[in-house]
């Protein structure tokens, strides 16, 4: 198996597995979380001979019960809705953006659009303006230009 990049603290990152390192529990703990439930399970370095065998366990955990569930397998980080999203389409929100002309301050209210392409790299974000557009227009125009970016991600 493939190993991902390694963290600062030299352990591997994987979706939904997490290392643990206390003073009475050494391990690796997987997470599935699918159609707001929880799953986890610990796999101790010393019930598995060691890190390497206990990741690989966790992972072969985590798989099975995202296939279990019917949960997709994707590393990538899927949100179906959040209760604090406005807007109705996720990586779309109203903000106060600020910006400077001139060594001068200034606000615009815009949708900004966000979207993270490639996994492990940070997000790429745009704006649609508020005063330019007019709100609908605006809000029409981010969530085209947030579903263009899926698009461009998913095929």
């Amino acid at each position: 198996m493939a190993r991902k990049k390694k963290s600062k603290s030299g352990d591997p990152h994987y979706k939904g597995i997490s290392r643990i390192d206390t003073k009475d529990t050494h391990g690796w703990n997987a997470r599935v979380y699918f159609k707001g439930k929880s799953y986890s399970k610990l796999f101790s370095d010393n019930l598995w001979d060691g890190k390497e065998i206990a990741l690989d366990e966790a992972i072969y955990w985590r798989d099975q019960k995202e296939k279990e569930l019917g949960k997709p397998r994707t590393d990538r980080v899927v949100v179906m809705r959040n209760p604090r999203n406005k807007t109705g389409t996720i990586g779309v929100c109203r903000k106060l953006k600020k910006y400077y002309k001139r060594g001068k301050c200034y606000t615009e209210d815009v949708y900004e659009v966000t979207c993270t392409p490639v996994v492990g790299e940070g997000s790429k974000k745009t704006s649609v303006s508020v005063r330019k557009w007019g709100e609908k227009e605006a809000l029409k125009r981010a969530i085209t230009i947030r579903k263009q970016m899926e698009q461009n991600i998913y095929t």
